[in-house]
């Protein structure tokens, strides 16, 4: 998966930031100490390769720190 973004509140999965990257936003409350409890995930892929042509698609349309993730 790309992790897009990480905050301390819920964002709305329809925000219009959201919008301009035209996949399916997930929002995901994590269990952890960090003072970030939610993160928004797109995607699903075989490989971090796999995933590397969407990920600089969501950098450029405003995510620079955007990450590929591994899920459990």
């Amino acid at each position: 998966a790309i992790q897009i973004l990480s905050t301390k509140e819920p964002i709305e999965i329809d925000a219009p930031a959201f919008k301009k990257i035209d996949e399916k936003v997930i929002r995901q409350k994590v269990n952890t100490t960090s003072e970030f409890k939610y993160r928004y995930l797109v995607g699903s892929f075989d490989s971090r390769e796999a995933g590397a042509t969407t990920l600089k698609k969501i950098q450029t349309n405003g995510f620079k720190d955007a990450i590929i993730i591994q899920l459990d």
